[in-house]
This record gives C-alpha cells, sequence and structure tokens, in this order.
C-alpha cells in the first residue's frame, strides 16, 4: 500500500530546496507566491510489476501561484515557476505539463474573499 500523504510530503520537500517560497500541502496555508501539493489522481498504470501487482500512476497537481493583482505581477511568478522547473530536473519528477491559468485561494481571515492569483498547474506523475 501506498502512503499518499508520505508521498505528497516528500515532493514538498524536494521542491522547498529550491526555493525561498513557501511550498506546502495544506490549502489553508497558501499566502502567494508560493506552491501547493495537491492530493494525487490515483489509477492503476497498466503495467504488472515483477511480482504480478499492478502498479498505480499518481498524478498530482502542483500549484505554482504568484501574486494577486495586474499583469505587472507576472515576473514573481514566472521567477517561481523557473525555479520549480529546475527543482523537477534536479528531483527527477517526470512533470508532463504547466499550464497558465488561476488559483483562487481559501477565503481569506475573517471568511474574507481572497483575490484570484496567476497561477501555473504541473503535472507530476510518479510510479509506485
Amino acid at each position: 500500500m501506498v502512503d499518499i500523504a508520505a508521498r505528497m510530503e516528500a515532493i514538498r520537500d524536494e521542491l522547498e530546496q529550491f526555493t525561498k517560497r513557501p511550498v506546502t500541502c495544506d490549502p489553508r496555508n497558501v499566502v502567494p507566491p508560493c506552491v501547493l501539493v495537491e492530493p494525487p489522481l490515483v489509477e492503476p498504470s497498466g503495467e504488472a510489476l515483477l511480482c504480478g501487482d499492478e502498479s498505480l500512476r499518481l498524478t498530482y497537481s502542483v500549484h505554482v501561484i504568484g501574486l494577486p493583482g495586474a499583469w505587472a505581477e507576472f515576473r514573481p511568478l514566472s521567477e517561481l515557476m523557473a525555479e520549480m522547473l529546475v527543482a523537477c530536473d534536479a528531483a527527477d519528477f517526470v512533470w508532463t505539463q504547466g499550464a497558465f491559468g488561476g488559483y483562487l485561494p481559501l477565503n481569506g481571515p475573517g471568511g474574507q474573499q481572497s483575490e484570484p492569483s496567476m497561477a501555473y498547474t504541473l503535472t507530476i506523475e510518479e510510479l509506485v
């Protein structure tokens, strides 16, 4: 059996070595600019292991979240994304795409509505 929480934390630990920005697995701790590792999609990989069991494919969405606001805030997001791509290559993560979009953090303190932030979503896959 795979420990999904431990796998998420391992990815977080690898990524945070390459940035001074926060890297978290907890959406309540999103304070842009930061990186959020979400729980993975878990599916059979279609590949059999030597022992006869089938391996699992874990597909993670890793949100690289910039500051809310105008296009002028794109530069910090771009720099954080560059750090995450270097981290993925250094950790031998198999990433399949980096899609630009937005991220709406959970409501802020006192239930105030948070502002949407520009973000990239990296898709990272691993077989376990």
